[in-house]
């Protein structure tokens, strides 16, 4: 295809049928791994858009964990090899497609095991987290050189020092938040009390105008009249 990986993907994701979503939900148990496949088989896709195709010695380990990865969260082997081929195919220095085939075979044969319960259970027997890769992502930061810059722009293929930014970023938008909420609030306090002043003024005072009711209350007489029309008085 003449789109990029990355332009597949999201119209992958966007365009997949519900019914086939159920499916590899219930293949892989947890939507959080789907989720996950999916997002490292993006910033795959990105890491190489990034780099305009100039991959370096990585070109096998990317198609190794592009087809891994496809074949896990679209639980299509045949599709995970197309995408594979066609990643490659974005590389500067591309391989030959057989070179790919080759390359990247375990990565399908990984994916049978993972999807095959008896040998997940055998895994988690002997202390894994199940059959398959169980990669850390330090373990593909270093095989893949990727460069805190390029962290930046990544989505789930990331260290310590990008993971602790993003999270001071999330909470400085928290207490932004925070403090806006906070000040609504005591606004709607100021503005309750003014309308509970001007309601007990003219309780009292019926007669009241606008400019005397601004000299008993202390409120602006713009204000006043604001309130009267909220308190229809």
């Amino acid at each position: 295809s003449s789109r990029s990986s990355m332009t597949r993907l999201r119209s992958w994701n966007n365009t997949l049928s519900s019914s086939k979503k159920r499916t590899c939900l219930k293949r892989l148990n947890l939507f959080n791994v789907y989720s996950l496949h999916l997002a490292r088989t993006m910033d795959i896709a990105k890491l190489v858009e990034i780099r305009k195709g100039d991959v370096g010695n990585c070109r096998e380990m990317l198609c190794f964990l592009y087809r891994y990865w496809t074949a896990c969260y679209s639980n299509d082997p045949q599709h995970a090899l197309d995408e594979a081929i066609a990643l490659n195919n974005e590389f500067k220095y591309p391989l030959q497609e057989r070179e790919v085939i080759r390359a990247t075979k375990s990565a399908e044969k990984a994916w049978e095991a993972k999807s095959n319960t008896n040998a997940d259970k055998i895994a988690k027997e002997l202390g894994y987290k199940g059959a398959g890769y169980n990669l850390k992502n330090e373990t593909i930061i270093n095989w893949l050189n990727i460069s805190e810059d390029e962290q930046v722009h990544l989505a789930t293929l990331i260290g310590p020092k990008e993971k602790r930014r993003r999270k001071r970023i999330r909470d400085r938008l928290y207490q932004k938040q925070k403090r806006e909420h906070e000040g609504i609030v005591k606004r709607q306090d100021a503005l309750n009390e003014r309308l509970e002043m001007v309601r007990d003024a003219l309780a009292e005072h019926p007669t009241m105008n606008n400019v005397q009711l601004s000299k008993h209350t202390g409120i602006p007489r713009s204000t006043v009249v604001r309130l009267r029309k909220e308190l229809a008085l």
